[in-house]
């Protein structure tokens, strides 16, 4: 009798996509969260505000500053002119002793104490044009010489209180502070609110393909017998929706402590 041997071999794959949407359609958490994430983007934009407004504000105080220091060096140029003359006439009817030493001695002081003012609103020029160019972005060696003068500001008309209630309406520092406090609130009232239950809409879907092939052959001593080979292939497709509940009750009292 002759003897038998048999292999099997035995191939298969499988493939499982899965598809899973979810809704959340009842949070009481997350108005207030969206509500507080804005008053944030509002704070944001009101400090931008007055970043901008006081760096406008900047230019303007060293523009005026500018203004004065040419303004105080166009009056006080013609006087020092005057006394440098009135020195020299002064100082030739010294020298043939036509006037005394105490006139000569009072000129001179004259003339060096409008002298060192000249230097001293000199000086505040190139001060306030570097900052006026610093403020604008020019070049730091910039000099600025407005052609236009300084002119008074008309009265302020407002009482305090008037004046207090313009500020409040129109400073964008005190609304970004509001809007950091109720942006703080909501997210109070968004931790807390997440003590209450959830409910999420989920639907799901997935297909699940199994596809493979067996093989059996027999042998002898001598040769071979037979070959059988199967081939399979299942595809199979599930789908379900409900709805979701989840409560989160305990945890250990953080979000309670963390919204005071």
């Amino acid at each position: 009798e002759d003897f038998i041997q048999t292999r099997d071999y035995q191939d298969q794959v499988q493939l499982a996509p899965n598809l899973i949407i979810s809704w959340k359609f009842f949070d009481l958490s997350r108005q207030p969260s969206i509500n507080a994430n804005f008053q944030i983007l509002k704070q944001r934009q009101y400090l931008y505000a007055a970043s901008v407004r006081s760096q406008l504000l900047s230019v303007q105080q060293d523009y005026y500053s500018v203004q004065a220091s040419s303004m105080l060096i166009n009056l006080y140029k013609p006087l020092l002119q005057n006394l440098i003359r009135e020195y020299t006439v002064i100082l030739a009817k010294y020298e043939p002793a036509l006037i005394d030493l105490g006139s000569v001695s009072q000129t001179r002081a004259q003339l060096f104490l409008i002298l060192n003012q000249m230097i001293g609103y000199y000086n505040n020029l190139y001060k306030t044009s570097s900052d006026l160019a610093n403020s604008i972005g020019a070049s730091p060696d910039s000099l600025f010489r407005p052609n236009d003068k300084l002119t008074p500001t008309s009265a302020w008309k407002p009482s305090l209180k008037q004046t207090i209630i313009e500020a409040e309406a129109s400073r964008e520092e005190i609304a970004a502070a509001l809007a950091a406090a109720k942006s703080s609130e909501e997210l109070s009232v968004s931790l807390l609110n997440k003590y209450f239950p959830t409910f999420s809409l989920v639907a799901t879907t997935g297909i699940t393909s199994t596809w493979g092939s067996t093989s059996n052959s027999n042998y002898n001593e001598r040769q071979f017998v037979n070959q059988t080979i199967n081939e399979s292939y299942i595809n199979r497709n599930t789908s379900y929706i409900g709805v979701n509940f989840s409560w989160s009750i305990l945890d250990g009292g953080n979000n309670l402590f963390t919204s005071k």
